[in-house]
């Protein structure tokens, strides 16, 4: 029970890494692409 609650959470976390790297990334492509079409 607590072993696959706690994979559970691992799986969770891991997964709003790999969201919040990406979000980070389309917020750095649109910055970008803001200054250079100035």
């Amino acid at each position: 029970m607590l072993f696959s609650f706690n994979f559970q959470l691992l799986e969770f976390a891991l997964f709003l890494k790999k969201e919040i790297k990406n979000i980070i990334l389309k917020l750095m492509v649109e910055f970008l692409l803001t200054i250079y079409t100035d």
